[in-house]
C-alpha cells in the first residue's frame, strides 16, 4: 500500500458546497479532475491528470477500507464512505466518498467519484474505528460496502431487519402467505376435527345404537318365534322355530362381539350388565325353549317359556333400551362438542381472515406512505432538476432502495452543481475576457488607423523629399561642371596672365556669372537646410520609427551648411576678384599671385562640389530606402488594421456566444454555491490586477493568473486549522452519526447500495480484469 509522507497535523476543512470530483481509468489513473479537487488537493491540473488516484492517499487510512472500496465497485455497486486524504503539503481532510462505475455501452470503463464534506463527529469516530483496523484490534468489526458493521449474530440481525423495499415486501408476501396458511390450516383442522367428531359420532353414537338396536330386533323377533311355536302343534314348525331362533342367538353374539370392541368406556359398565342378563336370558331361557322344541316337547317348551322366558324378557328389555339411551346420549354429546368446534374453528377463522385484512392493509398503507412519499420526493427532485433548480435538497433519506435512489439524486445534483458553477464561472471569466479584448482591439484599431494615416502623411513627404534630393543632386552636378569650368578658365589664366589686361572683362564678365552660380549653389544650400530641418521634423513626429531619418537628415542638414558656408567663401572670393578686376591695373602685379590663389579656391570649391555631389547621391539612395520602407510600413499596417478588425469582430462574436451561453446556464440556480466560487473568483480576479495598468493591457490576464493560481490557492470555503491527535480509544464503537444532512450521510447509509444500472454483470467482469486491490486508490 502506498505511504504518502510527509504529513501534518493541520486539518484542511472544505467548504459545504463544495463538492470533489474525479474520473480515474480501470486501473486507476485521474483522467478529470474538477477545479474543487484541484484547489483542495493543492497539487496542479497537470501533476493530477494521468496520475495514479492514491497520490492524495493518507497513511491512516486501513487496508480493509479499500480492499472492500474495491471488491464493492468490482459488483457493479455503489460505495460510500468516510475517506481522509492527504494534501501535497502534507495536511489531511476528510470528505465523504461515493464511488460508482462508469457505465459505456454496458461496460464498466471507469470510475467517478464525488466527495463532499462530511457531517460534524463523524471523523472523530471513523479515526477511531481506522486505528483499530490498523493496529489489528478490530474485533469482530468489518467493512461492507464503506460502512462498519459489525459481524457475528449482529451481522444476522442485521439481514433479518427490515430497512429495504425487497425485505419490507417479502415480508408482506410473506405474512399474506402465513395468514393464508394458518386460514387454511384452521379450515383443515376444523374440518378434520369436524370429521373425527362425526366419525366418533358414528362409531360411537350412531353404529352401536344401530347395533343394540338389530339386537334388540332380533331378540324381539326369538321371543316372538319361541310364543308362536309354543303355540303351535306342529312339530316342523317348532323345529324350524328352533333353528332359526338358533341362527339369531348366533347373529346376536357376532353383534355383540362387534359392539363390544368399539364400545366407550362410560358404558362399558352398563353394556356387560346387559350382557350378564342377555346371556342368563339365552342360556336359562331361549336355549332350554329351543331345545324342547327341537326335542318336540311342546309342554315343556311352554312350560319353560312362561317361567324363564318371558319373565326374564321385561328386565333385559329395559336393560337394552337404558343401555341405548345411554349411546344415544353419548352421540349427543358428541354432536354437541363437534358443534362447539365448529363454532370455534369458524370464529378462529373469521377472526384470523379479518385480523390479516386488516394487518395488511395497514402494513400496505405503511409501505404505501413509505414507498410513496419518497417516491414524490425524488419526483419533485428531478422535476425541479429538471427545471434548472440544483438548491433542491432531499426531505430525509431511508435505507431502502428509495434511499439509495434519493442519495443517488443528491449525489447527481451536487456532481451537475459542480459542473454548473464551474462553467458559470468560466463564463464569467470569459464574458469579462471577451468584453476586454474587444475593447482592447476598438482602441488598436482606431490607433492603427492612425497610425496609417500618419504613415501615409510620412510617404508623401517622402516623396517631396526625394525629388528635392533628386533635384539637388542635380544642381551639385551642374555646379560640380561649373567648378571643373572655372578650374580650367582659372588654368588658362594663368597661362595667359600676360594677357590679363585683354582678357579683363572676360574674367569680370565669368566672376559675375560666378556669383549668379554661388548665389544659386547658396539657395539650393539655404532649400537643403530648410528641407533637412522639415525631414527632421518629421522624423521627430515619427517617433522611433523616424530615427535612422532623423540621422540622415541631420547628416543632410550639415552638408547642407558646409555647401552654404563653402558658397559664401565662394561669393567672397569672387567678389574680392572682380574688385580686383575692377581695380585694374593696379592689381596687374598681383594678378599671377591672385590667380593662383584662384586657382587653389575653384580647386576647393570642385572638391566641396564632388562632395556635395556624392552626398547627394548617398541622400537620393537612403531616402528611397526609408520610402520604401515606409511604403513596406504602410501596407502591413494596413494589413495590421485589417486583422484588428477581423479580431475586433471575432471578440464580439465570442461576447454575443458568451452571453448567449450564459443565459443558457442561466437556467440553473446553485444558491449560494457559486456566490462563494464568484467571489472567490473575483477576488482573484482583482488581486491578480496591476495597479496602475490600463484596461486593455489585462485583457485575459486576470482569468489565466486565477486559473493557475487555483491550486496554491485557500478555498473560497475552506479553512486550515492545527489539531492534536488524541490517543486512539480501544472503545469498539462502530462509527455512527446522528442528525447526519443528506450531502453527508456515512455511517447511517445501508450495508447494501444500489447496483450500477444496466450491465453490473459485465461490469464485475470488467473491472476484475483490469486491476487488484493494491493497484487501487481511495477516494
Amino acid at each position: 500500500m502506498r505511504n504518502n509522507q510527509p504529513v501534518t497535523q493541520n486539518e484542511f476543512v472544505i467548504g459545504e458546497h463544495q463538492y470533489l470530483i474525479s474520473r480515474t481509468d480501470l486501473k486507476g489513473r485521474i483522467t478529470y479532475a474538477n477545479p474543487a479537487f484541484v484547489e483542495v488537493s493543492g497539487y496542479s491540473r497537470e501533476e493530477l491528470l494521468g496520475a495514479p488516484h492514491n497520490i492524495v492517499r493518507h497513511p491512516d487510512m486501513p487496508p480493509e477500507a479499500f480492499g472492500d472500496l474495491w471488491e464493492t465497485v468490482k459488483r457493479g455497486d455503489t460505495w460510500t464512505g468516510l475517506v481522509k486524504n492527504r494534501r501535497k503539503n502534507g495536511d489531511f481532510y476528510w470528505v465523504l466518498a461515493t464511488v460508482t462505475p462508469t457505465l459505456e455501452n454496458g461496460a464498466v470503463v471507469g470510475f467517478t467519484s464525488v466527495r463532499v464534506r462530511p457531517a460534524a463527529g463523524t471523523t472523530a469516530q471513523a479515526e477511531t474505528v481506522y486505528a483499530r483496523f490498523r493496529s489489528g484490534q478490530a474485533g469482530n468489526l468489518r467493512i461492507r460496502g464503506g460502512q462498519v458493521e459489525r459481524g457475528g449474530f449482529a451481522a444476522v440481525a442485521r439481514k433479518i431487519r427490515l430497512d429495504t423495499l425487497r425485505a419490507r415486501l417479502t415480508g408482506i408476501i410473506v405474512l399474506g402467505a402465513t395468514l393464508l396458511a394458518v386460514v387454511g390450516g384452521l379450515g383443515l383442522w376444523g374440518m378434520s376435527s369436524s370429521n373425527g367428531k362425526l366419525l366418533r359420532v358414528y362409531q360411537h353414537g350412531m353404529v352401536p345404537v344401530s347395533t343394540l338396536a338389530v339386537i334388540g330386533q332380533k331378540l324381539d323377533r326369538d321371543v316372538l318365534l319361541v310364543a308362536e311355536a309354543v303355540g303351535s302343534p306342529n312339530l316342523d314348525a317348532m323345529k324350524r322355530a328352533g333353528d332359526e331362533i338358533t341362527s339369531s342367538l348366533d347373529d346376536i353374539n357376532r353383534e355383540w362381539t362387534e359392539y363390544m370392541a368399539s364400545v366407550d368406556p362410560d358404558t362399558r359398565a352398563q353394556a356387560e350388565r346387559f350382557n350378564t342378563i342377555r346371556q342368563r336370558f339365552t342360556t336359562d331361557g331361549l336355549q332350554q325353549t329351543v331345545e324342547m322344541l327341537k326335542a318336540g316337547s311342546a309342554e315343556g317348551a311352554q312350560q319353560t317359556y312362561l317361567e324363564k322366558v318371558k319373565p326374564a324378557y321385561g328386565p333385559m328389555r329395559d336393560e337394552l333400551n337404558v343401555l341405548t339411551r345411554l349411546e344415544l346420549t353419548q352421540a349427543t354429546d358428541l354432536y354437541q362438542q363437534s358443534q362447539k368446534a365448529h363454532t370455534f374453528v369458524r370464529a378462529a377463522t373469521v377472526i384470523a381472515v379479518i385480523g390479516g385484512i386488516i394487518l395488511l392493509f395497514v402494513l400496505g398503507s405503511v409501505l404505501r406512505r413509505a414507498i410513496n412519499h419518497p417516491l414524490r420526493v425524488a419526483l419533485s427532485m428531478s422535476k425541479q432538476i429538471a427545471a434548472g433548480d440544483l438548491t433542491v435538497k432531499a426531505e430525509g433519506t431511508g435505507r431502502d432502495e428509495i434511499g439509495q435512489l434519493l442519495f443517488g439524486l443528491t449525489v447527481m445534483k451536487n456532481s451537475l452543481l459542480s459542473i454548473v458553477s464551474d462553467v458559470r464561472e468560466g463564463i464569467e471569466s470569459i464574458n469579462v475576457a471577451s468584453h476586454e479584448i474587444a475593447a482592447g482591439n476598438t482602441d488598436l484599431s482606431a490607433r492603427t488607423e492612425q497610425q496609417a494615416a500618419s504613415l501615409e502623411e510620412t510617404a508623401s513627404s517622402m516623396e517631396q523629399l526625394t525629388a528635392t534630393v533628386k533635384q539637388n543632386a542635380d544642381n551639385a552636378k551642374q555646379a560640380s561642371v561649373l567648378a571643373v569650368n572655372a578650374s580650367e578658365i582659372a588654368a588658362r589664366g594663368g597661362r595667359v596672365v600676360g594677357n590679363v589686361v585683354d582678357t579683363m572683362h572676360g574674367i569680370s564678365s565669368s566672376s559675375h556669372k560666378i556669383v549668379d552660380i554661388i548665389s544659386v549653389i547658396e539657395g539650393i544650400a539655404f532649400q537643403t537646410n530648410i528641407l533637412a530641418l522639415n525631414a527632421a521634423v518629421e522624423a521627430a513626429r515619427a517617433g522611433e520609427q523616424g530615427r535612422g531619418f532623423a540621422v540622415v537628415a541631420g547628416e543632410v542638414r550639415t552638408l547642407a551648411q558646409r555647401s552654404a558656408a563653402a558658397a559664401k567663401e565662394i561669393k567672397v572670393l569672387i567678389e574680392d576678384s572682380v574688385g580686383r578686376v575692377e581695380s585694374g591695373s593696379t592689381l596687374v602685379a598681383q594678378a599671377g599671385q591672385t590667380m593662383e590663389e584662384i586657382v587653389q579656391a575653384v580647386q576647393r570649391v570642385t572638391d566641396i562640389m564632388g562632395e556635395i555631389s556624392a552626398a547627394s547621391s548617398e541622400q537620393s539612395s537612403g531616402i528611397e530606402q526609408v520610402n520604401r520602407a515606409v511604403t513596406q510600413m504602410d501596407e502591413v499596417t494596413q494589413q495590421n488594421a485589417a486583422l484588428v478588425e477581423e479580431a475586433a469582430a471575432a471578440a464580439g462574436s465570442l461576447e454575443d456566444q458568451a452571453g448567449r451561453l450564459r443565459d443558457a446556464v442561466a437556467v440553473f440556480r446553485v444558491g449560494d454555491a457559486f456566490k462563494a466560487a464568484a467571489a472567490h473568483s473575483t477576488t482573484v480576479h482583482h488581486s491578480a490586477s496591476p495597479q496602475g495598468q490600463p484596461e486593455a493591457a489585462t485583457t485575459v490576464a486576470p482569468a489565466v493568473s486565477a486559473a493557475r493560481a487555483a491550486p496554491a490557492r485557500a478555498s473560497a470555503g475552506g479553512a486550515t486549522r492545527t489539531v492534536t491527535r488524541r490517543p486512539q480509544s480501544p472503545a469498539p464503537t462502530a462509527p455512527a452519526a446522528a442528525g447526519t444532512p443528506e450531502d453527508a450521510q456515512v455511517l447511517q447509509m445501508a450495508a447494501r447500495r444500489g447496483k450500477a444500472p444496466a450491465g453490473g454483470s459485465t461490469g464485475s467482469t470488467s473491472s476484475a480484469n483490469a486491476s487488484d486491490s493494491g493497484e487501487w486508490e481511495e477516494f
